[in-house]
């Protein structure tokens, strides 16, 4: 009897070794996909969000049409000659914009 005992532990223990192995793999595939994921992000463009003055309208600048949500190709506070008189709500407006920016490593 006692060789069945010690088959019994040795075949309980098997087991558990295999659970643990089951769970490992389970677990090194899910880091694996971790990293594809983290190495992909590392080389995505870096996004930035800045404050800008965008058009309301379209704006004829210089033979460049702008079209809306265009930022304003000059200060609005200081517009060069010919361009002033627009004004702020009627004809561009604040907005928060997403920029690209260049990595460090660049």
């Amino acid at each position: 009897m006692s060789d069945d005992r010690r088959l019994g532990e040795l075949t309980r223990e098997n087991a558990e070794l295999k659970r643990n192995l089951v769970a490992r793999d389970s677990e090194i595939e899910k880091l694996r996909a971790e990293v594809t994921a983290l190495r992909a992000s590392a080389g995505a463009p870096k996004l930035s969000g800045e404050n800008a003055l965008v058009l309301k309208m379209p704006l004829n600048h210089n033979g460049t049409l702008y079209p809306i949500g265009a930022e304003v190709p000059f200060n609005p506070a200081d517009p060069p000659k010919g361009c002033d008189g627009l004004r702020e709500g009627v004809h561009f407006e604040r907005a928060r914009v997403i920029r690209s920016v260049a990595s460090a490593a660049a």
